[in-house]
């Protein structure tokens, strides 16, 4: 029988796997705009679980900072700050303890600033990086869209 064909090295770089949450395609883009974070985690992103279940609910109204409408959560504007696992969020206006490109100048309309809440920046869900090294940022539960928000 013929020879089966050489196995590559173990230093030559594999396709990294299917994203299991291909709904979210930003996942790639966070990479591509954060290297620094990727080298300082081993080169790679823990991907956070799904978003919180409310990402489809849709309420009657709301009231309040905590209010959005969008299904996108782009106009979340609300206080939450840690994520859906209870990590506190790093301020937008930090580059520690995750250097990042995520700046009021570069997004001057997400939100994001002098803060720690969580903002929808780049993303379909509201998320923040965490003030611990590992998981590097998660997603965040910030309630049920509503179909308006008042005062």
């Amino acid at each position: 029988p013929p020879a089966p064909p050489p196995r590559p090295p173990p230093s030559t770089p594999r396709p990294p796997p299917p994203s299991p949450h291909p709904q979210f395609g930003y996942i790639a883009a966070l990479a591509a705009l954060e290297p620094r974070n990727l080298a300082a985690g081993g080169g790679r992103f823990e991907l956070p679980p799904e978003p919180p279940s409310e990402a489809t609910a849709v309420g009657g109204g709301g009231t309040g900072v905590e209010c959005y409408t969008r299904k996108d959560v782009a106009d979340y504007r609300g206080h939450v700050n840690s994520t859906s696992s209870g990590y506190t969020c790093q301020a937008w206006s930090l580059q520690t303890p995750h250097a990042h490109t995520f700046t009021p100048e570069r997004y001057p309309t997400e939100g994001i600033g002098e803060h720690n809440y969580c903002r929808a920046v780049g993303s379909s869900w509201a998320w923040c990086f965490t003030t611990v090294e590992k998981p590097g940022w998660q997603y965040c539960r910030v309630g049920a869209r509503q179909s308006a928000c008042g005062a």
